[in-house]
């Protein structure tokens, strides 16, 4: 939960969010999707393999931590999280001939 939501102020986190992330995830979305350009499918595809992989990366974690699973399984997690950051991109380009990826030509 982001620092400021959950109550406990600004931290260095936040201010690399504001400063960096924020205005270059605007200027690549800018940049690299729109007419003549990769198309917004593209992009939703984009976020959602983040927001999987966020997922797996810290749920398994939360779940060694609460001591629910072993190290074993942390790990095969997480290696399966690097097969995943691979494969739901490649399942988008492959999926109805590319219609994910193909440029907008409008």
């Amino acid at each position: 939960m982001p620092p400021l939501v959950a109550g406990a102020g600004f931290g260095p986190g936040t201010l690399t969010a504001i400063v960096l992330f924020v205005p270059v995830s605007a200027w690549i979305i800018h940049a690299c999707f729109g007419t003549g350009r990769l198309s917004y499918k593209g992009l939703a595809l984009i976020f959602f393999n983040g927001v999987i992989l966020h997922i797996v990366l810290t749920g398994p974690l939360f779940l060694f931590i609460d001591g629910k699973i072993g190290g074993a399984t942390l790990v095969a997690t997480q290696l399966a999280n690097a097969v995943l950051f691979l494969l739901i991109p490649w399942l988008g380009e492959k999926w109805r001939d590319g219609v994910l990826i193909r440029p907008l030509t409008r």
